[in-house]
């Protein structure tokens, strides 16, 4: 286990908080702006791929709001991350699939603990993040459980932006070394699954690569599928605005959840994030194929609902495959052009948690 605090005293050196319009242009885009989506990959057992236990692979996939949140189009096509998962994980990491991890998170809006502004139609610390899909399902719907934790867990966005800023030149797609970065500390495993993630969401966020692979809205081929959720609070001031996104799009929830008479969430399943055996990303939004967001539940007195998912607690690998090829529907849509903001820096606030105590498979 790697000093933590150590890390997170270089990480805040780093801090910085501004919003990005436009999504990225290309994959080879060495640009990453705060409130992008950044997808990563762990290799924490070894495997058969015995590269890249050491490093945690990355690729920024645009803003959370306009790529994701707001899609206009149903099929995005992301980028490849097919060089640097060769480059890592060996040019057979496609039969090694099983002991490589992924998954995606990013944040948007203030991260203070006592913020309650709203920006661009999302509450304070609101927070993206994935669950991996158990196997195709219905295009337009979820298929995973549920990423709902309290929002009296006030650091989880700041942890995300903390951990999404990689110091130097972050090449698109990239890797950095495990004391370089805070992701795989905020992503920890027990028993080779994935665990408590930013010390808040049970059974982490990321899906292990699988050995088959399934289809989903017309594309092949695929090996993992991410889920993608949006997590707000419900409860408190400005938390009921009409300006909130779910609200002014009059979207029924995904999962909702009541923890204390002060702090209720609620999660809105937003689209797939998809990698194809060829390493080929690209994301289905679920607001424009037709499907519905819904397909959850609600629960009260401090727990998420089940229902579309794996339990918590490990990492669960979603459908699978092997077969080559990497088939792509007609309509892609490209990233567009992305235009910086002017930056300006606001303090990260970290409520202090008491968690489990977290563990890493030996690698």
């Amino acid at each position: 286990m790697k000093p933590i605090l150590s890390k997170f005293g270089f990480t805040a050196l780093l801090a910085a908080s501004f919003a990005a319009s436009n999504p990225a242009t290309a994959a080879q885009d060495a640009a990453y702006n705060d409130n992008d989506l950044l997808l990563f990959f762990q290799n924490p057992a070894g495997g058969n791929a015995t590269t890249g236990t050491d490093q945690v692979l990355y690729f920024s996939l645009g803003n959370v709001v306009s790529v994701f949140r707001d899609a206009t189009t149903t099929q995005t096509d992301l980028g490849s991350v097919q060089s640097v998962l060769n480059g890592k994980y060996g040019s057979d990491w496609t039969g090694s699939k099983t002991s490589i991890f992924a998954g995606a998170s990013g944040q948007n809006g203030a991260t203070s603990s006592l913020a309650t502004s709203i920006t661009n139609g999302d509450y304070a610390r609101t927070v993206y993040v994935t669950k991996p899909r158990l196997g195709a399902g219905t295009l337009g719907q979820a298929n995973s459980s549920s990423p709902l934790f309290s929002p009296a867990q006030t650091s989880v966005s700041g942890e995300i932006a903390g951990a999404n800023r990689i110091s130097g030149n972050m090449t698109q797609p990239g890797f950095v070394a495990l004391n370089a970065t805070l992701l795989d500390d905020s992503n920890p495993f027990f028993n080779r699954n994935p665990s408590l993630a930013y010390e808040a969401i049970p059974g982490g966020i990321q899906g292990a690569m699988s050995n088959s692979t399934y289809t989903l809205g017309g594309i092949t081929q695929i090996v993992l599928g991410l889920d993608l959720y949006r997590v707000t609070k419900t409860s408190g001031t400005n938390a009921t605005d009409s300006s909130l996104w779910h609200l002014s799009q009059n979207k029924t929830a995904t999962y909702s959840a009541s923890f204390s008479a002060t702090n209720s969430a609620r999660a809105d399943y937003l689209g797939t994030i998809y990698i194809q055996n060829t390493g080929a990303v690209g994301y289905l939004s679920a607001s424009t194929s037709g499907g519905s967001s819904s397909g959850g539940g609600s629960s009260s007195g401090g727990g998420s609902s089940s229902g579309g998912g794996s339990s918590s607690g490990g990492g669960s690998s979603s459908g699978g495959g092997s077969s080559l090829g990497g088939g792509s529907s007609s309509g892609v849509v490209k990233k567009g052009k992305k235009t910086t903001a002017k930056k300006t820096t606001a303090k990260k606030t970290t409520a202090k948690k008491t968690t489990a105590k977290k563990t890493k498979s030996k690698k």
